[in-house]
């Protein structure tokens, strides 16, 4: 993985205590200036495409991302959530 990830990986949730709903965009505006034109969109989104993973259980609609279906940073992003954010609460993950 580039390192430009790996560190959008460890401080994307960054703003989630001081703006949780809304943390994405907080983060990019912190880190989006160091970061690439698709991990900025990354970064900015990724609530919405981590929703795919709980927000059925909220009663909401899991494929709420779809929204972002055109995008051409979509599947960057659905990786990531897959990748680095759904797993982080996921208690039986083994790292």
């Amino acid at each position: 993985e580039e390192e430009e990830m790996i560190v959008m990986a460890l401080l994307h949730d960054v703003c989630e205590h001081t703006v949780p709903s809304g943390h994405g965009p907080a983060a990019a505006l912190i880190l989006g200036p160091y970061l690439s034109e698709q991990n900025r969109w990354v970064l900015e989104n990724h609530e919405v495409f981590q929703g795919y993973y709980y927000y059925h259980l909220a009663g909401q609609d899991r494929n709420a991302r779809d929204q972002h279906r055109d995008s051409q940073y979509f599947d960057a992003c659905a990786r990531f959530c897959e990748l680095y954010d759904a797993p982080s609460f996921d208690p039986d993950f083994e790292n």
